[in-house]
């Protein structure tokens, strides 16, 4: 067994392809790895809150009013609608307005930036948006017309469901094209993963670390999906980026969360969700395996 990879720097981080082979068919794997980073680059421009020409931009440049959305846009806004019903709001995409007063995309920028406030002041800031923020949960969806409405002054982003969701999409990609071919392979956008098993590569051992250490080792089998979530990834001061949906502040309850699922929107999803502390959300219907550290 051999290994071919790529890599290229997407959303924000590394996202590599591993194919697992035992004969090589280089024609192939280059269209495989343009396949795999073409689905990204996709979703990275049709749902980014960075490029006022995305359709997620024109959604919020519309709140207030019913915007026809594509069936894609329209799945994945309904899809984080069910999870913020289901979490009681803990699971929320309109924390726009929180982020940037921490100071993450300011200016239209994906980037963290120093917005010259103190922590106080930052805080006070978080505090008075909190009064008057809309309320996601009053989005009005209209599945006949594949139309959406935002409450006034909403905005929303896609950063905890997008790089799960585009994981997903490549993962398809690359299995419509191998067409039954005995390879195997890894996608790992910034240790967020989807593997696909074959005779030739059954299992896969997924190493779980924190900024500072290992904390251990857990296998995937067949397509399944492992993501993680953590407070050191992107920190701003005494800031980061996951947080309380009710007041903006940081949830330092947790270190990193890790979720494993059939497929990486959920892994995802719920990896977020389970930082916030969203543990009693976790039902027997659910087939999913967790650690929080």
């Amino acid at each position: 067994m051999k290994k071919f990879s790529q890599s290229r720097q997407m959303m924000g981080t590394d996202i590599i392809l591993d194919i697992y082979y035992q004969q090589k068919e280089t024609v192939l794997f280059l269209d495989l790895f343009e396949e795999c980073f073409s689905e990204f680059n996709r979703i990275v421009k049709k749902f980014t809150r960075f490029d006022n020409s995305s359709e997620l931009s024109n959604l919020n440049a519309n709140s207030g009013k019913f915007v026809k959305v594509t069936d894609e846009f329209y799945n994945l806004l309904f899809y984080a609608y069910k999870l913020h019903v289901k979490t009681n709001g803990l699971f929320d995409p309109s924390v726009i307005d929180y982020l940037e007063i921490i100071g993450y995309g300011i200016g239209g920028k994906g980037k963290t930036e120093h917005n010259f406030c103190s922590d106080d002041e930052i805080i006070n800031r978080l505090k008075e948006r909190s009064l008057c923020r809309p309320k996601f949960a009053k989005t009005i969806f209209d599945e006949r017309r594949k139309a959406v409405k935002l409450p006034e002054g909403c905005r929303i982003d896609l950063g905890a469901i997008g790089k799960g969701y585009a994981i997903d999409c490549a993962h398809a990609k690359i299995l419509n094209t191998c067409q039954n071919r005995n390879i195997a392979f890894l996608i790992n956008a910034g240790g967020d993963i989807r593997v696909h098993s074959s005779s030739i590569k059954s299992h896969w051992v997924i190493e779980l670390k924190t900024k500072e250490k290992v904390l251990g080792y857990t296998q995937l089998q067949a397509d399944k999906s492992i993501c993680s979530s953590g407070s050191w990834v992107r920190k701003i001061g005494k800031f980061h980026h996951i947080i309380n949906p009710t007041d903006g502040m940081s949830i330092n309850k947790y270190t990193t969360s890790f979720c494993k699922a059939d497929n990486a929107i959920t892994a995802d999803t719920w990896a977020t969700i389970l930082f916030l502390g969203g543990e009693k959300f976790v039902d027997d219907s659910m087939d999913i395996e967790f650690i929080v550290v």
